[in-house]
């Protein structure tokens, strides 16, 4: 079965999740959500 992957009809997608992985000697609580900004 093959899809059509031209289509003027709008899907959703889910949001993307981003992970970053530290391993520096400094103390880090174990979650810290982090803000993507656009910079102009």
């Amino acid at each position: 079965m093959q899809k059509d992957i031209y289509s003027s009809r709008l899907i959703k997608i889910p949001a993307p999740q981003y992970f970053v992985l530290y391993n520096g000697l400094a103390e880090q609580t174990e979650k810290v959500d982090l803000r993507l900004v656009r910079c102009v």
